[in-house]
């Protein structure tokens, strides 16, 4: 009876075998990987805040657009134009309960209260929480460009405590959906003195 199971096995194992070896999965059939060089700031440095510069007292308040820090990831001198790369945050730097970038900063300087937002260019917030993948082209300069905007915002509606805000913003890139090595970590603060 173990020789009829082995017989038929065989002849099926036979006919999946081409499929297996024409299939579309191998990794000799991905498209070429995108090289770029990427510059990513490593650290960002807020100016001091005070309760005064926030422009409501409650929660998702952001502080006047004047705190606002432009964040730019370059792409250049990249192996393929007309190519999309996805930018997107990892979710390790995203507080959940929220949609803000997690402080932290911890112990007695820290402030409770205030952390930090990706918002877009007319000062507008973005909740990662909905929003957190961003895509460009490659253009013919074999360049792609992403512009974030960052400000404080308040998560309560209590008046802004003072102290330190620290954050860690770790990006996720890829493109002909292949992920684009990188270890760089952008970190961001304000520690009060």
């Amino acid at each position: 009876m173990k020789s009829i199971n082995i017989m038929v096995l065989i002849p099926i194992l036979l006919l999946y075998f081409p499929f297996i070896a024409l299939s579309e999965n191998r990794r000799g059939s991905l498209p070429p990987p995108v090289n770029c060089d990427i510059y990513i700031p490593y650290t960002t440095v807020f100016s001091n805040i005070t309760s005064d510069d926030f422009t409501a007292s409650h929660a998702g308040a952001l502080a006047n657009e004047d705190y606002s820090e432009v964040i730019l990831l370059s792409f250049e001198n990249c192996s393929q134009t007309n190519t999309e790369i996805t930018v997107s945050i990892d979710n390790k730097s995203i507080d959940f309960n929220n949609g803000y970038f997690i402080n932290h900063a911890t112990g007695p300087t820290a402030s409770n209260n205030i952390t930090f937002q990706l918002i877009n260019d007319e000062n507008n917030p973005i909740n990662l929480n909905q929003k957190n993948k961003f895509t460009k082209i490659i253009d013919e300069h074999n360049e792609a460009h992403f512009h974030f905007l960052l400000n404080y915002v308040k998560k309560d509606d209590l008046p802004p405590m003072p102290g330190s805000i620290t954050t860690h913003i770790m990006f996720n890139m890829e493109a002909n959906d292949q992920i684009i090595e990188s270890d760089k970590l952008i970190d961001i603060g304000y520690q009060e003195d």
